[in-house]
């Protein structure tokens, strides 16, 4: 976090570890007031300055106190929903949202922290929506108070890392981020804030709209919980758009009632930008938990009937589907799934919507309807995703580079190699087909080994969600197979360390197995392609 050099905020003496207070009389609660409040070409900013040599304003920044932190110091990491750390956040100022200068106690600072200074006004003039030049510190997300029976989260294994317990209910996430709320702790101020700010759009879970059926499966108490539907209404009114998900729990929240929750959401059209249903996840650590039945064969082709012909008429009406079943449904039911328009994924790909078609991006030519349905999974299950719900301009890089590997496919290779790819159960399924089509290159013996989920039990088939210990037993059974290379799904790491579920890390991998080249691959059956072909 920085005070950019040279900026307007650099030139009027804004410093890192200071802190900002309000701006044009309004406090500032969190990066967004921050943005949102710096778009005027006029501004008065209240700000408290660090004392000489001091980087840390305070030891923690808490609701209820305030300003937002400029970085600079080192800061006690807080949680974030992804289980990543994050640096302490913005203090939020004045709960009740009212305008005018921060009081007297507000300004005061965290209990028991001196000041650093007194706070002064700042005057910049500069053009409209120009920025400021002041990058802050990330929010610090509200926390989950719901008891949802299928939540993921609470059917983690014990001993993981801490923030991988930790559930985020945070419409400012929603905004930022695409993270979905299911709107259980909304207040009015919230709701005026969303609706002052143009926060849109937003990411609802839904999964029922009848407010008893909703509210049993969030856990939730009715008479204290509003709602769902006169908050969708009060976003609709004032031109907020929402994306929604619904988690499918047989016997829930399925038939009639998956019938009625849709027709309720298309009501706000066109407030409603699109719906998706998921199967709902279940793994072996459920003790304690409501009982829940996994998503059937049977009952995949059923949702698929049912909400076919709601996705023709609202194709032929609006020009796209609207609502969306994730990949795994037709997977399950052995069915292709729609040709979902490039809006259609992007708007819904970590729910699972569009898997396949993304992950034969840029192929030469497909290879079967069997291989086009297995692909369901592939960017989750083989870890060839673009998993940004906001990433479809690096979908689009990827495309383009993996257009060119396609191209590039060898009738032989110069030197003879042996790869093995490691993937979940669901996985395998998704890769057999490329390496069906890969091993008529002459000289490559690819090889696909399905690991079964030994943290989460065997109906987790996903391999993003694989620790290294079931890599580490793939790995070694490549090596019994003489592989010289190993390529395994990118998603499975944590981005910026490379690290698994279990705490091991990719470097532990090839330390431990020196005599095989191991790589991890993002992206799709090009991308696999070109690490086979560059390796």
């Amino acid at each position: 976090m920085s005070v950019a050099a040279g900026s307007c905020a650099a030139r009027k003496g804004i410093e890192a570890g200071g802190r900002v207070l309000a701006i044009n009389g309004s406090p500032v609660r969190d990066e967004i007031d921050l943005l949102f409040l710096a778009a005027d070409a006029r501004l008065k900013i209240m700000y408290v300055p660090p004392l000489l040599g001091v980087r840390e304003p305070c030891s923690r920044l808490c609701d209820g106190k305030p300003g937002v932190l400029l970085g600079g110091g080192k800061r006690p990491p807080s949680t974030s929903a992804a289980g990543e750390k994050q640096g302490a956040s913005m203090a939020c100022a004045l709960q009740n949202d009212t305008l005018g200068k921060p009081s007297a106690a507000a300004l005061r600072g965290t209990s028991g922290v001196k000041m650093h200074s007194a706070p002064r006004q700042i005057v910049i003039v500069k053009p409209p929506d120009a920025p400021l030049g002041i990058e802050i510190e990330a929010i610090r997300p509200r926390g989950c108070r719901n008891k949802c029976v299928f939540c993921f989260i609470d059917q983690n294994p014990p001993r993981l890392r801490r923030p991988l317990y930790f559930k985020d209910e945070d419409f400012r996430l929603s905004f930022t981020h695409g993270h979905y709320i299911t709107a259980t702790n909304l207040t009015r101020a919230d709701l005026d804030r969303i609706a002052g700010q143009r926060l849109s759009p937003l990411y609802i879970s839904v999964h029922a709209t009848p407010h008893e059926l909703r509210c049993r499966m969030l856990g939730v108490n009715p008479a204290k919980t509003p709602d769902l539907l006169d908050v969708l209404r009060f976003l609709a009114d004032r031109r907020i758009e929402f994306h929604a998900q619904i988690v499918l729990c047989p016997g829930w929240n399925d038939g009639v009632a998956l019938e009625r929750t849709l027709d309720d959401l298309e009501s706000f059209l066109p407030a409603l930008l699109s719906v998706a249903v998921v199967p709902v996840g279940l793994t072996v650590h459920r003790e304690g938990l409501p009982r829940l039945e996994p998503v059937t064969p049977r009952l995949a082709g059923e949702v698929i009937a049912q909400v076919q012909p709601r996705q023709k008429r609202l194709r032929r009406k609006l020009g796209h589907r609207i609502a969306l079943l994730a990949d795994e449904f037709y997977l399950l039911a052995g069915a292709e799934p729609p040709r979902y328009t490039p809006d259609e994924i992007s708007s819904q790909i970590e729910n699972g919507v569009g898997m396949i078609a993304d992950f034969w991006q840029g192929w030469p030519s497909r290879a079967t309807t069997t291989a086009n349905a297995a692909g369901a999974t592939a960017s989750s299950a083989a870890g060839a995703t673009a998993s940004s719900a906001a990433g479809t301009g690096a979908a689009a890089a990827t495309a383009a580079n993996s257009a060119t590997a396609a191209r590039a496919i060898p009738k032989s290779l110069a030197q003879p190699r042996r790869v093995a790819i490691l993937t979940g159960l669901l996985g395998a399924r998704v890769l057999e087909p490329l390496a069906a089509r890969l091993n008529k290159v002459r000289g490559l013996d690819l090889r696909v080994i399905a690991l079964e989920n030994s943290l989460y039990g065997r109906g987790v088939t996903v391999s993003g969600l694989l620790p290294g210990a079931d890599f580490e037993r793939g790995l070694e059974s490549a090596q019994a197979n003489g592989a010289d290379l190993v390529l395994l799904p990118g998603n499975a790491l944590r981005p910026h360390d490379n690290r698994f579920l279990d705490d091991l890390l990719l470097d532990d991998l090839q330390t431990r197995h020196p005599s095989i080249r191991v790589q991890a691959v993002h992206g799709g059956a090009c991308d696999i392609l070109a690490a086979i072909l560059s390796g």
